[in-house]
């Protein structure tokens, strides 16, 4: 059952049609998956399940105690985890994008339930949308890393390989395999360099 799930997970991944990376970009040149970092223009295309929802500037201390068990469990590292929930959704449990992405790490219905999630719902649930969009993570470290990543050092996080992961997660597998470094893509480059920023802030605070 394993090597089932381990081979249509490879498939479906090698298409591009797994987790943020099904998601396409929209007609309004923006990518529609993520959301606004803290201090930009509200996204009008995206809804935020409140009205007037404001972005915290920092991590909200239930987020950090999710984002470090999910680390430990799935041996990802924590200030990456946040630094990607931080970028796809602002810490906002309640965002939906207009592609259907789902909760903090704004995952694909498709991909949790690949990954075995029964009620893609539940990804609102801020426990579930950070274990499922670790675990994501964790699929497309697994894809491309040569190490294992349960801890990065401010270095580590420009290596080719953490830097595909992270295109992977907001462009596709599908798109990444395409090129060595971080794809042509607009919305893909400045969502790779804004991840890495809010890395080293995280790692600066000591995540």
């Amino acid at each position: 059952m394993k090597l089932i799930l381990y081979l249509a997970m490879m498939s479906v991944s090698a298409m591009g049609f797994a987790g943020g990376q099904s998601r396409t970009l929209s007609g309004l040149g923006e990518y529609s998956g993520s959301a606004p970092s803290p201090g930009a223009p509200e996204r009008k295309d995206v809804d935020w399940g409140k009205a007037g929802y404001k972005a915290p500037a920092e991590a909200p201390q239930d987020v950090l105690e999710l984002a470090k068990k999910a680390a430990q469990e799935h041996r990802i590292d924590a200030a990456l985890i946040v630094a990607v929930i931080q970028q796809e959704s602002s810490f906002n449990a309640n965002a939906k994008s207009p592609a259907g992405a789902l909760g903090l790490m704004q995952v694909l219905p498709s991909t949790a339930k690949m990954l075995g999630l029964k009620n893609p719902e539940k990804l609102l649930e801020p426990a579930v949308g950070i274990e499922y969009g670790v675990k994501y993570l964790k699929h497309l470290a697994d894809m491309y890393c040569r190490l294992e990543i349960p801890k990065l050092t401010k270095e580590d996080i420009n290596r080719a390989d953490i830097t595909k992961v992270i295109s992977a997660y907001n462009c596709g597998p599908g798109n990444a395999n395409k090129h060595e470094g971080v794809p042509p893509i607009p919305e893909t480059q400045k969502y790779v360099e804004k991840v890495k920023e809010f890395f080293a802030k995280y790692k600066a605070q000591g995540l």
